[in-house]
């Protein structure tokens, strides 16, 4: 990988970047992963790319994008590949490339994706890319994606109660107020029918208190 120069535009050497990458697509990932370094953090690669290139790191993080690289038709050294934009776990908000062969199914693609993902393949070097601020510099990982957390699609919100309109309102509470009135008159009815017509016997009328009178005294 000599060929290789950190901190330029050119993301691919064809021969370095196709020797790399003949070797990512044969070796099998639970192979990546026995060979692993082991999880390296965002500021290891930048400040030691050297130590770093052709090594087998792990790394995670969160695709923020995805996107599909397509090579041109004269370079038959190069396949098309993926490219995600990811923001490492440990690190700041600064994103690692990691150019992948494919993508795990059902994976979100675009500039506005959330996924988390674990991913074992070689660090290549360090990229030059102008950003809206200036130029900046991102490590270059290519990888196979071994863990993918596929965000689910949201579920479709209740439907929503048919609204009554003002006619059919209106019926339905003077049908509830012709109910409650049939109700009380019916129960109302009821009890008149059930009082006694025998009038109280006089030996069970109560005697009337004596009148009393209070005398003045001169």
């Amino acid at each position: 990988l000599k060929e290789v120069r950190d901190d330029t535009f050119q993301i691919v050497e064809v021969h370095s970047w196709s020797q790399v990458w003949k070797r990512l697509v044969s070796t099998p990932a639970d192979q990546l992963k026995q060979n692993s370094w082991g999880n390296v953090a965002y500021a290891q690669l930048m400040h030691q790319p050297e130590v770093y290139r052709g090594r087998i790191v792990s790394v995670q993080g969160t695709a923020r994008r995805a996107r599909k690289v397509t090579v041109a038709s004269g370079d038959h050294d190069l396949s098309d590949y993926w490219e995600l934009w990811v923001d490492p776990t440990w690190g700041p908000a600064a994103p690692i490339v990691v150019c992948c062969p494919e993508l795990p199914s059902n994976f979100p693609t675009g500039d506005t994706i959330r996924c988390p993902i674990e991913c074992e393949g070689y660090f290549y070097k360090r990229w030059a890319y102008k950003a809206q601020d200036g130029v900046r510099t991102a490590p270059v990982l290519l990888a196979k994606i071994l863990v993918a957390t596929i965000p689910q699609p949201a579920l479709p919100p209740p439907a929503a109660t048919p609204a009554i309109s003002g006619p059919w309102l209106a019926m339905a509470c003077l049908t509830g107020l012709l109910g409650v009135g049939s109700a009380c008159w019916a129960f109302g009815n009821r009890r008149s029918n059930h009082q006694p017509n025998e009038s109280v016997p006089s030996d069970l009328i109560a005697p009337q208190p004596a009148s009393t009178v209070t005398e003045r005294f001169p």
